[in-house]
């Protein structure tokens, strides 16, 4: 048998391994409830914060966590982002017969119209070239606002 000297030896030894071993479990959760926050800023994703709250509260409700995993790696690529479409997301018109009168109106018509034409355009990636056709877009858009109008 053992003496009392080594029962209290033993019974130090295995709460401080029990301590460690809940302590290293504690924080293996903390780390992996904060991926979601990693990805996101690895990916420059705009709601990095939000995602960094949802994986946080993920530790009450585990469904939140895995949504926030997913949201992570979803992230919006904006046309604006692409260098090859800047200079193609505007057309230029060109309006037969203008008078004075009708200058003024007939450039303001031009720029909605510009406004108006789809920025997601598909790109050829050997000659950056859209293959999508302004002048198509601007008759469409003219039509519409005429049936608008009439």
């Amino acid at each position: 048998m053992l003496s009392s000297g080594q029962n209290i030896f033993y019974f130090i030894f295995a709460f401080l391994i029990i301590i460690f071993s809940v302590g290293i479990i504690v924080v293996g959760i903390i780390v992996i409830h904060d991926l979601p926050y990693k990805i996101a800023c690895k990916q420059n994703h705009p709601q990095k914060n939000a995602i960094r709250c949802m994986s946080i509260m993920g530790l009450i409700l585990f469904p939140l966590w895995l949504l926030a995993m997913i949201w992570a790696y979803i992230v919006e690529t904006k046309v604006k982002d692409l260098p090859a479409l800047e200079s193609t997301t505007t057309s230029k018109t060109t309006i037969k017969n203008n008078t004075p009168k009708e200058s003024n109106h007939r450039n303001k018509e031009k720029i909605q119209i510009s406004k108006k034409i789809p920025t997601q355009l598909k790109v050829n990636k050997k000659t950056t070239e859209t293959n999508i056709k302004p002048d198509k877009i601007v008759t469409k858009i003219k039509a519409k606002q005429e049936s608008k109008e009439s």
